[in-house]
């Protein structure tokens, strides 16, 4: 702690430490992420099953309603992420929230494919704010549980994931998938009364140079948290420079990395969305080979290929291998540093991907390699929030989140089209495809030239503030400082002065009021 009278932001949220608030936190921000992954995951299973009730849905429309999806996480990731820097993190985590749940509700009463494809493509932008809710959980955590609260707000996702599928195995046969989408959209509006009572993030006032606010805040963390501020005043000079400015991404002590980022987030969403489509795509086609296990009671399309049981089954079964992910991602993060952790993920990545080259029509193998798969790929689509988060500072961090992101969701925009249509056609090429996509990730995380292990979040570039502004600013503060003593001194002579007249005065009266 400083011993000068002031102290940092950084400095401040460890003296706070991890208690009650940041749980109470976490857990309503993990169940926005758990709405999220509805929305995402019943993509899944909504498009094979949109074929059985309209037959002129065909392979690459199924393909483009998933792809859409992810144009609209593209389109909001990219500006949610600036105006999170700019407007700060809470006023664009509700406004996502409000409009997920009004476009996730919508999305049953469409009337045909193409108001689906509308409504689902809204989605797409809401669910973009996402990224500043992770942005904003980690400003509140101390440098020491950072990554850790990360990781665990990983299960809530997984959670999300298994409601999906054993929702679609109860309802989809008997109901249809108008129910199914309205009780996926349910959870996102009763989120919304949650995400107006979160606070705003200290850090985002701080950099916008709303200090009072900032103290605002700290001082109802420390309420709760049965801790104390810090002795002296909150100051962080480095903090007041521009926020959201995108040139900043590309700054000389960014640049690389910000280069070699972009490509690792378009990599692991390929490989995380590209597995899972992969998956069900498979399961459909083992069935289709398998005429016993075919549902196609609904029409006589021949293109209308519901999963069966077994495969809603092996689904849910392949969600916990991201559950089992979480302590064995924790255990990366104990023993090896943040570069490694991505080297071995993407590489445990590409060889699952590689075993489908020999495993096509096998449920329970391709349940297996979907299981690992998604262990891997998504304990790595987790991390790399953590090392962006980490690496960039303050002042560019949520847009940083948002832009890759942004860039990640390129991804999923081509990966239907491998993995619900070309695979059809052309299987061993689509493989190949994923195999390279994710081991070229590997060797971008072996480039990175920043470890973040250890390291406090910045506030802001130093570089990009020239020193004699800084030493000149710093100055000018200590400056301000003194003068407000020096008028506090002189309040106080003045005080004393006034209460010695008045003293000599009474003295004076005394003695002529006797006579």
């Amino acid at each position: 702690m400083s011993t000068s009278g002031t102290y940092t932001l950084e400095q401040c949220i460890d003296h706070l430490g991890l208690g009650r608030f940041q749980w109470r936190f976490s857990v309503v921000l993990g169940f926005y992420m758990l709405t999220e992954a509805l929305e995402m995951m019943l993509l899944s299973v909504l498009g094979p099953a949109l074929q059985c009730y309209w037959p002129d849905v065909t392979d690459v429309k199924v393909a483009s309603l998933t792809s859409f999806v992810f144009v609209g996480m593209m389109i909001g990731s990219f500006f949610f992420g600036i105006m999170a820097d700019k407007y700060g993190r809470r006023k664009i985590i509700f406004i996502s929230a409000i409009l997920l749940a009004v476009f996730g509700v919508l999305t049953t009463f469409a009337p045909n494919y193409n108001s689906i494809l509308v409504m689902r493509t809204l989605v797409g932008i809401a669910l973009a704010g996402g990224s500043p809710a992770s942005t904003l959980i980690i400003e509140f955590l101390p440098s020491s549980t950072r990554a850790l609260f990360c990781v665990y707000s990983q299960l809530f996702w997984a959670i999300g994931c298994i409601y999906v599928f054993t929702l679609a195995m109860l309802v989809m046969p008997l109901y249809g998938w108008r129910l199914f989408t309205l009780l996926c959209a349910l959870p996102s509006v009763i989120i919304v009364l949650f995400i107006y009572f979160i606070p705003e993030s200290p850090r985002y006032y701080v950099a916008s140079g709303q200090h009072e606010k900032a103290e605002d805040v700290l001082k109802k963390i420390a309420t709760i948290n049965n801790r104390s501020l810090p002795e002296g005043k909150l100051m962080d000079v480095e903090a007041e420079s521009e926020c959201g400015s995108l040139k900043q991404l590309f700054h000389m002590e960014y640049r690389k990395t910000t280069i070699l980022l972009a490509y690792m987030w378009f990599a692991a969403c390929f490989g995380y969305y590209g597995i899972i489509l992969l998956s069900t795509t498979l399961m459909a086609v083992s069935n289709d080979k398998n005429s016993s296990l075919i549902q196609s009671n609904i029409t006589n399309s021949t293109r209308c290929k519901m999963l069966a049981t077994n495969d809603y089954i092996a689904l849910i079964f392949t969600t916990f291998g991201e559950i089992f992910g979480i302590p064995l991602l924790l255990l990366f993060i104990s023993y090896f540093n943040r570069r490694t952790i991505s080297i071995m993920q993407y590489s445990f990545g590409t060889l699952c991907f590689a075993m489908f080259l020999v495993a096509q029509n096998e449920l329970k193998i391709i349940s297996i390699i979907t299981f690992f798969g998604r262990m891997f790929l998504n304990s790595q689509l987790t991390f790399i929030y953590v090392y962006t988060i980490e690496v960039y500072p303050t002042v560019i961090r949520a847009m940083a989140v948002g832009c890759g992101s942004a860039i990640a969701r390129t991804g999923p925009i081509v990966v239907p089209y491998l993995a619900q249509a070309l695979i059809k056609t052309a299987y061993y090429t689509t493989i190949s495809i994923f195999v390279v996509v994710t081991g070229l990730a590997a060797l971008c995380a072996y480039l990175l030239p920043i470890e973040t292990k250890g390291r406090e979040l910045k506030q802001a570039i130093i570089g990009s503030i020239n020193p004699l502004e800084s030493s000149d600013r710093t100055a000018e503060l200590l400056r301000m400082q003194s003068v407000d003593d020096e008028k506090l001194l002189i309040n106080i002579d003045n005080d004393g002065v006034k209460r010695r007249y008045e003293t000599i005065m009474n003295d004076k009266t005394k003695p002529a009021t006797a006579e």
